[in-house]
């Protein structure tokens, strides 16, 4: 399989007060494409850091990363932006859903952003809502449904530009457990169906061993990984 993400030696350092501080140290990571990965430790163990290294939200302090096959340091922020945009879908624990906008406005936004004409965005958005079992939600306000229609309303938006990697910061972490199975169920169906690869944190000792690939991290150190 396609290696997508290749971390080597990546080490993330962070200055707080004239104190350097070590977030990541020699992490070691190849993820391939269909790969589900899960990435657990605790508090502070260096798992969002990772995630946003990953996600070109952040730059290791050294190290290399690779996305599809390709060097991300020298690139632009501009073009990182550009990456992101295209190529990576994102999903947060608070739902990060714009308030203001409808359902389907939400997950067309990352389609016109990326220039997409504005009836295709419609049809797009309008069959990843099905996807996820939201089409008869699409315009309701965000704050009409429940935290775990929310969540569906933010998979969908992740994976509306059918992304080679999505990208999951504690995706279950503010949702009860009914919600959490069923968040999870969907983003494992939507895995397999349209062959995306999904990394996400979690707290979740069941979440994390269910999934395929686990890589366990403790004080910015990978631990663990099969």
């Amino acid at each position: 399989m396609k290696n997508l993400v290749h971390l080597e030696n990546v080490k993330k350092m962070y200055c707080v007060n004239g104190v350097e501080t070590p977030a990541l140290v020699d992490v070691n990571i190849i993820i391939s494409s269909g790969d589900f990965c899960a990435i657990a430790g605790p508090s502070g163990s260096g798992k969002t850091t990772l995630l946003n290294i990953i996600g070109c939200l952040d730059r290791p302090t050294s190290g290399s990363v690779s996305l599809m096959g390709s060097s991300v340091k020298n690139l632009s922020d501009g073009r990182l932006s550009r990456l992101r945009a295209e190529k990576l879908g994102f999903v947060f624990q608070f739902f990060n859903l714009i308030q203001s906008l409808s359902v389907i406005e939400n997950v067309e936004y990352p389609l016109l952003i990326n220039k997409i004409p504005r009836k295709e965005a419609r049809n797009l958005a309008m069959l990843s809502l099905e996807d996820v079992g939201l089409f008869s939600f699409a315009k309701y306000r965000p704050n009409q449904l429940s935290g775990g229609q929310q969540q569906r309303v933010a998979i969908a938006r992740a994976l509306v530009k059918q992304p080679l990697i999505v990208l999951a910061d504690e995706p279950t972490g503010n949702l009860d457990s009914w919600n959490s199975g069923a968040v999870m169920d969907l983003m494992f169906e939507m895995a397999e169906r349209n062959r995306n690869s999904f990394i996400i944190s979690t707290h979740d000792v069941d979440l994390f061993e269910k999934c395929p690939k686990r890589i366990r991290i403790i004080d910015g150190r990978v631990v663990h990984a099969n």
